[in-house]
């Protein structure tokens, strides 16, 4: 019988830019230019009474082009008013869902 140790052996979790479609983020830049002025600094994932991590949902779109937990957003604005950069983030919200559903990845 073999003993775990509490150690298991699991996959990498580096990001290959190579394979990155970035199709997505040229789309939302275009549309929402004001996006790219984030610094990361976490205020509207902080305020969102939805639970919503903006935050790494910006670093994810500008990194993979992808999202995946905008689906609890309820539009509220919070992270608008408490942004430093003053990025439109609702309409970066409803932006990205947008191009979401017309490329076919669910939000």
């Amino acid at each position: 019988m073999k003993s775990k140790f509490g150690f298991e052996i699991k996959e990498g979790r580096q990001i290959d830019l190579d394979s990155v479609d970035i199709q997505m983020v040229q789309l939302i830049a275009e549309s929402v230019g004001s996006w790219k002025a984030c610094f990361n600094c976490g205020s509207c994932s902080a305020t969102c009474p939805a639970g919503v991590n903006l935050r790494s949902c910006l670093l994810k779109l500008s990194t993979l082009g992808e999202l995946t937990t905008l689906d609890t957003c309820f539009l509220c604005g919070k992270c608008f008013l408490v942004c430093p950069r003053g990025i439109s983030t609702r309409y970066l919200i409803l932006q990205i869902m947008k191009k979401q559903m017309e490329y076919g990845k669910a939000v």
